[in-house]
Parts: structure tokens; sequence; C-alpha cells
């Protein structure tokens, strides 16, 4: 009895190492309460150890890879390639600090009392955790590097390791011979890759059709703003223009030289609402501006109410001279902000949208806000389903690998706020 409880203590002081060395790692806290990480650490225990109960000792090592990766990306939120990776370099790092123990130990009290005392027993897995720590923190920096590299790239590492995790069941399984228990776990696992990397290539296509949609969005969207700006301009010249009509109409000029100065002044048939164009004059004239415009044009062709307000001194904040790679960022996470907006507010029975952008210290906020549907569970998400609501993942992807930008989310029974800072 003694021993099965020893071993389950041991089971559980292996699956907390993967949270000790994730928590290091990615230096942040648990996403979830004390008591639901305790039950999910003593079911993990639970599971392994009724696997080694039953003899399932083959198995037990991929059932085990793929456990802690689910564990580490439900407590820290991470996606599917971080949290493999995360666990793939735990497992490696796991294996030398058992090997560093076992040669250290062996050394000093020799190798038949180490395996008699030592191998397997709760003092033998406390004393492992000091060198996973210790390896763990000078390793540290180079693992949150592998972490941050583009997407597609964390994808392709994952990938190879799902992949030789599939070689080494089917090998394990077919090759070594193996119970039909073994076999059917084995069909079980590769099923369970392949469903995972099939979630995760369907994301990145998306995240990469958002991509490629909002740099097109964006690039329209300057040139928009150029066409606006040269409106304007030309507005200021009507007075005169109009003064020209009157003086001509005095000096009682002929008709027709008259209705030929009017028709060459309306050969331009563009319209923009100088009106609602106004609001928006504190926003840097990069992009930003006129991305607001056309997103908020699109809401009030669909009778959402607009408020909006813009501090002056946004007018030369930072960002006037942000360069385009920021910009594309900041537009890409506005853009979604904004498409999310005005879809849920579309759906409520008050449809409106406020937006308020000003300086903090060194800071610039925008905070955009709408009314929504409460019996819509889903706050913050597409309403259109299933295929949708990519656009908040790559959002999030963007803020996650760009130290500037900090994303904060808050909700009331009427209202859905989404808050974007942006650091100088």
């Amino acid at each position: 009895m003694w021993a099965l409880i020893s071993d389950y203590i041991g089971t559980i002081l292996n699956v907390s190492s993967v949270l000790i060395f994730s928590a290091i790692i990615l230096k942040q806290r648990s996403n979830v309460s004390f008591g639901k990480l305790t039950i999910f650490v003593l079911a993990m225990a639970a599971i392994l150890q009724i696997f080694c109960y039953f003899n399932v000792t083959t198995f037990k090592t991929f059932i085990m890879f793929f456990m802690f990766a689910v564990l580490i990306k439900t407590v820290y939120s991470v996606d599917v390639s971080e949290a493999i990776i995360l666990d793939f370099f735990h497992f490696i790092i796991m294996i030398l600090a058992d090997i560093i123990c076992i040669n250290v130990l062996t050394l000093i009290i020799g190798e038949e009392t180490f395996y008699k005392v030592i191998a397997g027993s709760i003092f033998g897995n406390i004393v492992v955790l000091i060198p996973l720590i210790l390896i763990t923190l000078i390793f540290r920096k180079l693992i949150f590097k592998l972490l941050n590299i583009k997407f597609k790239y964390r994808l392709w590492f994952s990938m190879i390791i799902s992949i030789l995790c599939i070689v080494a069941i089917f090998y394990a399984t077919f090759k070594l011979g193996t119970n039909s228990v073994d076999k059917l776990l084995c069909i079980s696992c590769v099923l369970g890759i392949v469903v995972i990397l099939s979630n995760t290539f369907i994301q990145v296509y998306k995240n990469n059709q958002l991509m490629t949609e909002y740099d097109n969005l964006l690039t329209f969207i300057k040139k928009y703003e150029a066409e606006i700006d040269k409106q304007r301009t030309l507005r200021h010249e009507t007075k005169n223009q109009f003064l020209i009509i009157k003086s001509k109409i005095i000096d009682k000029e002929n008709d027709s030289a008259i209705i030929d100065y009017i028709d060459e002044l309306l050969n331009d048939g563009r319209k923009v609402k100088h009106s609602e164009y106004a609001k928006l004059k504190y926003l840097p004239s990069n992009g930003i501006r006129g991305l607001f415009y056309f997103k908020l044009a699109l809401a009030q062709d669909k009778g959402i109410n607009i408020n909006v307000t813009i501090s002056d001194k946004m007018e030369n904040s930072f960002l006037k001279d942000m360069d385009a790679s920021n910009f594309n960022q900041i537009g890409k996470i506005l853009g979604v902000y904004l498409d999310n907006a005005i879809e849920s507010a579309d759906l409520a029975k008050e449809k409106t949208i406020e937006v308020e952008v000003y300086e903090e210290e060194d800071s610039a906020v925008f905070i955009i806000s709408n009314s929504y549907n409460p019996s819509i569970k889903k706050i913050g998400r597409s309403s259109k389903g299933v295929g949708h609501g990519y656009g908040l993942l790559l959002a999030k992807s963007i803020i996650k690998n760009n130290k500037k930008l900090m994303a904060e989310t808050q909700a009331s029974e009427d209202h859905y706020i989404k808050k974007l800072t942006i650091k100088k």
C-alpha cells in the first residue's frame, strides 16, 4: 500500500515539475484557480498511475507527453505549438536532471544503495527537481526566444516533434510487439495527434488569410485617407470659388461662361461627410484616421449611433511618427476591434459604438465600446458561428509578440469594451 502511495506522490511531483518549468520560462502565474489546478494535477497523476497499474508502460511516456502539453495549454493559455515546444524541452531537461542525479548519487552512496533506497522514491523525485530548476534557469532565455519566433516556424517545429512521436509510437507498438491494449492506444494517440495538427493548420490558414485581408485594407485606407485630406483642402477653396461665381453674376458675365465654370467645379463627383471626418481630426493622418472614418462610416450605414471623443493632444502624439511595421500591427488590431464592435452592436436593440482616444503618460490609449445582445453568450467572439472569430486570435497573437502593446477587455450588462494601450 505504501509503495502505491509513494508512486502516486512521485507522479504528482512529476506532473508538478512541468508546471514549475513552464512558470519559469513564461514568467507568469497560472490562469486557473489554485483549486482547479490542484484537481488537474491530482487527476492527471491518477490517470498515469492507472496506466502503470495495468502495465501500460510502453505508452506511458507518450501519453504523459501529450497530457503535459494539454496541461500547459490549459493552465497558461498558450497556443498548441508553444505548449508542444515547452513540453518537449521539459522532457529533455527532465532526462538531463535524471542523468545528473543518478551519476552524482551513485558516486556518493553507491549504485546498489541508490537503486534500493533513492530510485523511484519520493525523495528521489524531489532531488531531481533541483537540477531541473537550475538547468531551466540557465536555458530560460534561449527557450523563451524559441517560443517567440514566428508562428509558422513554431508550427513546423511542433509538427516535427509530433511526427517523431507518431513514428516512435508505431515502432514501439508494432516492431517491439505489444499487447492489443497498447495497439488500441497507439491508434487513439495517432488520431489525437492528427486532430490537433489539423486544428492548428486551420488556425494558421485563417490567420494568414486575415493578415492578407488587413494588409490590403490598410493599403487601401492610406489611399482613401489621402483622398479625404485632398477633399478637405478643396473644401477650403470652395468659398473662393463661390465668390468667383457671385462676382461673375454681379458683373453680368455671359450665362454660358458661368455654367461652364460651374461644370468644371462639379467634375469631381466624390462625396465625403466632412462633419464626420472632422471628429477624427486629432488622429494622426498616417492611416489611423482613415481607418476609423472608413469603419465608422460602415457602422453608420447600418444605423449604429456613433460617439467619438478624441483628445486634442493626440494631434502631435508619437503615433504620427510610428514606423510602418508598428502601424500595420496597430491597424490590424484596431480593425479587428472595430469589426467586432460593428458586428456586435448591429445585433443589439440599442445600436451604439463609442470611441475614446487619449494620451496617458507615455502611452496612447484607444477605447472602443459597443452595445451587444445579452442573449449572445460568447461576448467578444464572432456571432457567425464556427469558422469565424479568428480576428481576435490574430489580434491576440500580435499583442503577445509586441511589448509596446497591451490589451484589456471589460464587459457590463449592456456594453462590451476593448482597450488598447500603445507604449511610446
